[in-house]
């Protein structure tokens, strides 16, 4: 069976163990994981979905009408235009019950990711989780140490000033991490 954790990963998320996309999304509105539902913009707009199966699970499971309001929601949210006709397409003629969920929280989360995806330098994932604990100029300094580049003297007194610090905590954290990963 594919990794949830690995779907969700691809585009910025971690998750549980799942088969596919739709069902990924699924499990995520089903269990409640407030964090990877406002994730599904992302998904939706850089996946591939096939959208009967996810509307047969979400009536299977009962969650139409979560999904039709995050699917209203990511119309709202998503730039790419295709993926934003597909899902007024989709919608339609539908009605959509509002169950409170704040389309602020989804933009939020989709103009973070938005941004730490179209930094120069490292790949999206990477650059989405270090936008966690860096500071854009702070990840342009570490993309530019990766690649061997020459750091201005500025650069060289921020890097070991604050930037080595956190990796080094970073580091010194990862078995804890792991342990408390592991009990959650």
């Amino acid at each position: 069976m594919n990794d949830f954790k690995k779907i969700f990963s691809q585009y910025g998320y971690s998750l549980f163990e799942e088969s596919s996309i739709e069902k990924a999304i699924i499990e995520a509105i089903k269990n409640n994981e407030i964090r990877y539902i406002l994730g599904i913009p992302l998904l939706l707009e850089n996946a591939e979905i096939n959208y009967k199966n996810l509307l047969e699970m979400a009536t299977k499971e009962k969650l139409l009408d979560m999904l039709l309001e995050i699917l209203s929601i990511s119309i709202q949210v998503i730039k790419n235009k295709g993926k934003k006709s597909a899902l007024k397409k989709l919608l339609s003629g539908r009605k959509i019950k509002l169950n409170n969920l704040d389309e602020s929280e989804f933009r939020q989360i989709y103009e973070q990711y938005s941004k730490a995806s179209q930094m120069q330098g490292f790949r999206s994932g990477l650059n989405y989780y270090l936008s966690f604990i860096f500071a854009p100029r702070q990840i342009e300094i570490l993309y530019k140490i990766q690649k061997g580049e020459k750091l201005k003297k500025t650069e060289k007194e921020y890097y070991s000033r604050t930037i080595k610090k956190r990796l080094i905590s970073i580091r010194e954290l990862f078995d804890f991490t792991k342990e408390i990963l592991v009990k959650d």
